[in-house]
């Protein structure tokens, strides 16, 4: 047979003859638009006061990561990528030596872009440029207004363009052996790279010595 539970007491004296029976305490009914226990902590805890408190709190670590990877991948003040510079070549047909003075460029930061052509062809496009017939090499480039006759080291082409003299172009008349493109620098034989005026004159632009013995 089942027991009855009797009432709690309902008595409302006070003092020492009082019911000190403790109730037990209702459940807490929360109000689902003010009930703030659901709201997103971003892993780590609460952000500090000084950043924002509670609104910043709304912020998830991904958010947080996501940002600060892109802030890093942002070139720092002062390093800003280099453009290259760009100087095309005509070159004779099958040409080794001039080959090899393409890759000089490149290796040296050039983008370089090629064509052949052969015989009066090629000869023809040296003397629209302004190149002097005593001063011909078997390839011609041209760069940002400048030509650039033989095998002239990427060196010099840099001077040339940080300076910008009132000139045609460089120029080293022949195939020197140990310039770029003609053997290893260590046999080099003595030349010069040539600044080629407007009026058909020319200075020294650069000065290489031999190689020593």
């Amino acid at each position: 047979m089942q027991k009855s539970v009797p009432p709690w007491p309902t008595s409302k004296a006070h003092g020492p003859s009082a019911n000190t029976s403790i109730r037990p305490r209702s459940p807490t009914v929360r109000d689902p638009k003010n009930d703030r226990s659901k709201i997103h902590k971003p892993i780590g805890g609460p952000w500090p006061p000084f950043l924002g408190g509670s609104a910043l709190n709304l912020i998830t670590r991904r958010f947080v990561l996501f940002a600060a990877a892109a802030v890093t991948a942002l070139p720092a003040f002062g390093q800003l990528p280099v453009v290259s510079t760009t100087i095309h070549v005509v070159e004779g047909r099958g040409c080794e030596c001039c080959r090899q003075w393409t890759k000089h460029l490149q290796n040296a930061g050039f983008q370089v872009t090629r064509e052949e052509r052969f015989g009066t062809l090629l000869m023809q496009h040296k003397i629209d440029l302004g190149v002097p017939i005593d001063m011909t090499s078997c390839h011609t480039g041209s760069v940002e207004g400048y030509f650039v006759e033989g095998h002239v080291p990427a060196t010099d082409i840099r001077k040339l363009l940080q300076e910008r003299p009132d000139a045609l172009g460089l120029a080293v008349p022949g195939m020197p052996y140990g310039s770029p493109g003609m053997g290893p620098e260590s046999h080099r034989e003595a030349y010069d790279v040539l600044l080629v005026l407007k009026d058909g004159s020319h200075t020294i632009f650069n000065r290489y010595a031999a190689a020593p013995a």
